[in-house]
């Protein structure tokens, strides 16, 4: 007799991949010795730029990191890398780029964009088929590119807003206590006596 039970048939079985070729994997991107002179240099004027935007949004400042962005685009098009993962980092450019654009500087828009940018850096730099040493030196360029954004970003306060409306009266509040009676006050002059 047997014990199989037919409600284990119910189940689906766990199913592992026989090879590593069913696990989707991210190419490693290879760089040249004067790709990785260029990307540090972005990264250490991408460093030394935005603590003086955040601190100063002047149209300057602000044509600095754009001219280094353009720069970072330039960069990541001559990347032997896949097209989607270049188009994504030209597309958190663009995005930047448009933002520092606008007429009013919206540092809350900057930063976020900003920390998508570094998000990126960061991925494609684990991407980079380089010696661990040099890529320690790139993690830590990007860590200090992070802490210069999270740093210049700290002091960002908004404009003050418009002053709120009145708020509704208050309720009346109880009656006091009757006064004290006090002495009773001297007696007046005597009036002049009327006219007949």
């Amino acid at each position: 007799m047997s014990h199989y039970n037919d409600s284990q048939n119910k189940f689906s079985k766990p199913c592992f991949p026989s090879s590593a070729g069913r696990i989707q994997n991210t190419p490693s991107i290879p760089v040249t010795k004067a790709q990785l002179r260029t990307f540090r240099a972005i990264i250490i004027d991408l460093t030394k730029i935005i603590p003086k935007l955040f601190a100063n949004p002047s149209p300057q400042n602000i044509e600095d990191l754009i001219d280094t962005l353009n720069l970072l685009s330039k960069f990541i098009c001559s990347l032997d890398a896949t097209s989607s993962l270049k188009a994504q980092g030209l597309a958190i450019i663009k995005n930047l780029i448009t933002i520092l654009k606008n007429p009013i500087f919206v540092a809350s828009a900057v930063f976020i964009e900003l920390q998508n940018l570094i998000n990126y850096l960061l991925y494609i730099t684990k991407l980079f088929r380089i010696d661990p040493c040099t890529l320690q030196e790139l993690l830590k360029l990007i860590a200090a590119l992070q802490t210069a954004l999270v740093n210049s970003a700290s002091f960002i306060k908004g404009p003050t807003g418009p002053t709120g409306p009145a708020g509704p009266t208050g309720a009346t509040g109880p009656q006091g206590n009757t006064g004290a009676t006090v002495a009773t006050g001297p007696q007046g002059v005597q009036g002049n006596t009327g006219a007949t």
